[in-house]
């Protein structure tokens, strides 16, 4: 890389994009990144004029291998009509910067000023960002449509993954330095009552199934004799839709067989089942096997890793019930 003191600043330099390697179209929006050392010492009086955006001072970043990054500007520019490459270079070069490049995304660029969205990066402050000639810095760090609806989702995944029951729990976090970029805004501005209601409902929803599950665990409790150690939230479900003569389960006959005669059974046969797989998983391992009771049944026991006496034991006594 050529030194500063060799560069002659006033020599236009060749539109090229790095990436492409093709010329830059004309565009509104533009890039340019400059570095205090190189800057002249009236610098900020250059770009008043301009539309132009400009970084708090990126002093704080690090490549990814820890190394620190040169200390440098963001400077983003937003015309109202399109402007040239050579156009720009010009107020590059009188900065004494690297080439201008295009700008795609201008909400993202603004926001990248100091790494609202990339939240692996040292976060600047946006209160520290200045602005020149007019430039709109409110309506560009404002999420795009897009990005709302994408955000939105995201904050209603976070939700229910997380069981938020009450909105003050939800808007503590969405104030924390913790929470995505803009999720705050998001909540305040016209989401409130959608996403008081969406926590409200799901709450609603889980105090259902708390209920539903309660009503399944009696009915199996009284009906079949399974106790409460015998029982866990993933085999209330299973088991009710088993026992229930409304419900059509993929289950076999046998294995609905064994849990109707399940409160018969003698108490060391039942702990025998409990040990190795629990009620659930023993009628599980049954659907695995076909033939006679007492080969599907042995089978299982095995599959669950019952010796073989155990197995032939626990067999027995089984299809004496049914």
């Amino acid at each position: 890389m050529k030194s500063e003191s060799k560069i002659d600043w006033t020599v236009s330099r060749p539109n090229i994009n790095p990436k492409t390697k093709q010329p830059y179209k004309r565009g509104r929006n533009w890039g340019i990144v400059v570095y205090p050392e190189s800057l002249p010492e009236n610098w900020k009086d250059i770009i008043r004029q301009e539309p132009v955006a400009v970084s708090p001072l990126h002093d704080k970043d690090v490549n990814p291998d820890g190394e620190k990054k040169k200390s440098h500007y963001h400077l983003v520019l937003n015309y109202k009509g399109n402007k040239s490459f050579e156009q720009i270079d010009e107020i590059a070069r009188s900065l004494r910067a690297p080439a201008p490049q295009r700008i795609s995304s201008l909400t993202g660029a603004v926001r990248y000023l100091t790494h609202m969205d990339n939240p692996e990066k040292y976060q600047y402050d946006n209160a520290d960002i200045q602005t020149f000639g007019g430039f709109d810095l409110e309506s560009c760090l404002a999420l795009s449509t897009g990005d709302k609806r994408q955000a939105l989702r995201d904050m209603l995944t976070f939700i229910s993954e997380n069981k938020i029951t009450h909105l003050k729990d939800f808007a503590d976090y969405c104030m924390s330095e913790e929470a995505p970029a803009g999720w705050f805004e998001l909540l305040t501005e016209r989401n409130t009552l959608f996403i008081k209601e969406y926590i409200k409902s799901t709450w609603q929803k889980e105090q259902h199934s708390k209920e539903i599950g309660q009503e399944n665990e009696n009915y199996l409790s009284n009906d079949f004799g399974l106790t409460e150690s015998e029982l866990n939230n993933e085999d209330i479900d299973y088991l009710y839709n088993i026992a229930n003569p409304r419900t059509r389960v993929g289950a076999s006959a046998v294995a609905k067989a064994v849990l109707k005669v399940w409160k018969k059974l003698p108490a060391g046969v039942k702990s025998k089942i409990t040990k190795y797989a629990g009620i659930s998983g023993f009628l599980k391992a049954i659907d695995h096997f076909t033939g006679t009771e007492y080969h599907i049944i042995y089978s299982a026991c095995r599959y669950v890793g019952m010796p073989k006496n155990v197995a032939d034991g626990v067999t027995k006594v089984i299809t004496l019930f049914i």
